[in-house]
């Protein structure tokens, strides 16, 4: 196995890592929207397993659902962070263009990419307007401010984004 196979695989890892951690970014967002909009106060019966906390209200789970989005988030940005690294340590240009067209929405084309980030503001949004009860301009700023790391990596990606033409 060569040096440059050897960064491929560790690429292509990389890359799902990162995949994994945005899936799972976005299933914790719909989570959020889910509590939010349940009629019920669920929130109040889950604990966090482990450390036999509480969550006493819808408030209370959403800012804990936040907290976890963007630490996964980070999780998500150091992959993509590796990604680049390894794919500058392959010297053969035509291996590092074909590892690129690995198929992940993390190195999809601007159009997915804005996409991907306005769907993830909108549902934290959604979800601090419904629990909280606040103006729709107050929760974008606040989505923003939680979506950032997801914000950043799209930025990141478009070191990873294949050529296209």
């Amino acid at each position: 196995m060569t040096k440059d196979e050897i960064h491929l695989n560790n690429f292509t890892e990389s890359l799902r890592l990162s995949q994994k951690m945005f899936n799972l970014g976005l299933l914790l967002s719909f989570f959020a929207v889910f509590v939010a909009f349940n009629p019920s106060d669920t929130a109040g019966q889950a604990k966090i397993p482990l450390l036999d906390i509480k969550i006493e209200s819808k408030e209370g789970f959403l800012w804990i659902t936040a907290l976890f989005f963007m630490l996964v988030g980070i999780h998500m940005n150091f992959a993509i962070k590796r990604c680049f690294t390894t794919l500058k340590l392959i010297k053969n240009e035509d291996l590092s263009e074909a590892a690129k067209s690995y198929p992940s929405i993390i190195n999809a084309d601007f159009s997915y990419t804005v996409l991907m980030v306005a769907t993830l503001s909108g549902a934290w949004a959604a979800a601090i307007v419904e629990t909280f009860s606040i103006e729709a301009f107050y929760a974008f700023i606040i989505s923003q401010v939680i979506i950032t790391p997801y914000i950043y990596g799209a930025r990141k990606s478009k070191n990873i984004t294949p050529k296209t033409g």
